[in-house]
């Protein structure tokens, strides 16, 4: 029984990113009318990082986090301001 509450943990929890993705994708979408798949790897990197400065680098999470967060804002700041305005004209 253990079991079946772990997966249906997991599976609420990897729903719950999915669901993420793809509220930012049509939330992208909306605004820009220009489907933006970049959305997804700006995630990926982000929970790269993430992964290699707390695990391998063994800095704490919480301030880790918080860069990771900054360091994603920004990218995804400047992937709109670099490819997709000027897609928009």
């Amino acid at each position: 029984m253990d079991y079946v509450i772990d997966l249906i943990i997991i599976g609420l929890s990897v729903g719950m990113v999915y669901a993420l993705v793809a509220l930012g994708i049509s939330l992208i979408f909306s605004g820009l009318d220009i489907v933006h798949f970049a959305h997804g790897e700006i995630y990926m990197l982000g929970a790269m990082a993430v992964f290699y400065l707390h695990v391998a680098g063994g800095l704490p999470l919480v301030p880790t986090l918080a860069a990771i967060v900054l360091l994603s804002v920004l990218l995804g700041v400047a992937v709109e301001r670099g490819v997709f305005r000027s897609l928009r004209g």
